[in-house]
């Protein structure tokens, strides 16, 4: 319900919101977002239109551009996947909003 101590910069993005659609900035701009590669499963930051991400009915959030599901990959990687398949299965995803104190 609630972390504490202190985050570090990189891991916070600034979360945009317009009905159903997300867009996340990395913390402190909105000149790159999150973005999904329609090839190469690529999740990257930059400035590519893919940037709009919804939640599906599984649960998972998909970019809206190239419908790929996102994912961690090994347990390091970012992935876009077109299907929910055994690489990102059953993952679940947690937004924190931050409040300093």
């Amino acid at each position: 319900s609630k972390l504490s101590g202190t985050v570090d910069d990189k891991l916070k993005w600034t979360l945009s919101k317009s009905g159903s659609d997300y867009t996340f900035y990395p913390n402190g701009t909105n000149k790159t977002w999150l973005y999904c590669t329609a090839t190469n499963n690529g999740v990257r930051v930059g400035t590519n239109d893919n940037k709009v991400f919804t939640v599906s009915s599984e649960g998972y959030l998909v970019n809206s551009g190239t419908s790929r599901y996102v994912g961690v990959y090994n347990n390091q990687d970012w992935r876009c996947y077109t299907t929910i398949n055994n690489n990102i299965k059953d993952q679940t995803f947690t937004y924190y909003k931050y409040v300093s104190e």
